[in-house]
């Protein structure tokens, strides 16, 4: 039996009930923090969105936000110190809230500016998880856009970072970040504990090797072979690279993450020769 149109399309209405509406007889529920809902997604315990809109033009903005008591119990205020309600949405109106939330003590968007939180100072970067972890503490202004971020700006940024400790990347340059400057930097850092990674070569931390052979040789302290775990096999001014696909092939770092190409004196994953 063939069905008319004009039956198949209260059918149709069934079966796609669950992802909208037919004309008015499913009204999206903006009050429905746990359930989410075609085209407003989890907008009222995300977004604080949780009245519906009287007079609303679409399904975007059929929910707005009706109350501070919905703004403050949404995740927009934990995240970025929004919690109070103005024309319909959330925004930050207390300095309080932006110091509190996750943006501030990720990002440093610890300063109020209008009705948002942003980065404001030396200090929202200094105290973020993006200066401990990134070094990135120092305060910055775009001079075409005025947008404020944390980024890397002097030594002291990288010093206090895990790069430097880590990596021995404890130098500034103004190009490339936090660099590692000397062989000191190199010795104190945990790669040079771990991956015999101990002498500084064109801003990076290298193992050491004058031959062939002490590059394929155990090297202190970290006692492991640049060659074997590495593919660093080849002696180059003074430190051992990944000169070609050969000394990759059987090294671990070729057998167990399948870094087996040789590009720019590393074993790379051929897929990902930026950095995999």
């Amino acid at each position: 039996m063939k069905l008319s149109a004009m039956t198949a399309i209260p059918s149709l209405c069934l079966l796609l009930a669950f992802v909208t509406s037919c004309g008015n007889e499913t009204p999206i529920d903006c009050d429905a923090p746990d359930k989410w809902q075609y085209g407003v997604g989890y907008q009222c315990s995300e977004e604080g969105l949780c009245t519906n809109n009287p007079a609303p033009t679409g399904d975007n903005d059929a929910c707005i936000a009706g109350s501070d008591e919905a703004c403050r119990a949404a995740e927009v205020c934990r995240e970025s110190g929004r919690c109070y309600a103005a024309d319909g949405v959330c925004v930050a109106t207390e300095e309080a809230d932006c110091t509190a939330s996750d943006w501030c003590k990720i990002y440093g968007y610890c300063t109020l500016e209008g009705q948002a939180c942003i980065v404001g100072s030396n200090l929202d970067c200094a105290t973020s998880n993006k200066c401990v972890t990134w070094a990135q503490c120092t305060f910055h202004e775009d001079a075409d856009t005025g947008a404020t971020s944390c980024v890397t700006g002097k030594t002291e940024d990288c010093k206090e970072s895990y790069f430097c400790r880590d990596h021995g990347w404890c130098g500034f340059d103004a190009d490339s970040g936090c660099i590692a400057t000397s062989d000191k930097d190199c010795s104190m850092s945990q790669d040079c504990m771990t991956k015999a990674m101990c002498v500084e070569y064109d801003g990076r931390c290298r193992a050491a090797g004058n031959t062939d052979q002490e590059c394929e040789a155990e090297a202190m302290p970290a006692q492991v072979s640049p060659c074997a775990e590495y593919g660093w096999c080849t002696s180059q001014d003074g430190i051992c690279i990944a000169a070609s696909d050969a000394d990759c092939a059987q090294s671990t770092s070729c057998l167990q993450d399948e870094k087996c190409t040789a590009i720019d004196g590393n074993c790379r994953d051929e897929h990902f020769p930026d950095g995999g």
